[in-house]
């Protein structure tokens, strides 16, 4: 679990290209990859810690136990990173304290995967190459 954390750290530290690299795009494009691949092998983590009910947020995924979206999950991960949060167990506690209901690593992983996974693959590689964000 914890690898997977500091996989994805390692990973999206490197995901704003640095202004000397030759190919910013092709870097970007190449890390998304590599998330993808780290994340199809965590579907057992996704299906423990989230789940569907038309009860709760009109039916869409959740992190079990709570209201809160691996979308939502994933916007906090970026803000973390937009404040300079660079490793594991900081990532976590800003995590937590935006979200209190989200009590585990897990969970985390489960979201940020999650969404890595139903992120569009040639949809993300098309935006990169013509400069959406």
């Amino acid at each position: 679990m914890t690898e997977t954390l500091e996989n994805f750290t390692r990973i999206m530290e490197d995901y704003e290209p640095k202004q000397k690299q030759e190919t910013p795009k092709l870097n970007t494009i190449i890390n998304f990859l590599k998330l993808k691949n780290i994340t199809n092998q965590q579907e057992d983590i996704i299906n423990t810690y989230t789940e569907r009910n038309k009860k709760i947020r009109n039916g869409r995924t959740v992190i079990k136990g709570t209201r809160i979206t691996p979308e939502e999950i994933m916007l906090i991960v970026k803000e973390a990173f937009d404040n300079n949060v660079n490793d594991v167990a900081q990532l976590c506690k800003y995590i937590k304290e935006q979200y209190p209901s989200i009590d585990s690593k897990e969970k985390i992983v489960a979201g940020i995967s999650y969404t890595i996974q139903k992120t569009n693959t040639l949809k993300f590689i098309i935006g990169v190459i013509i400069g959406i964000k």
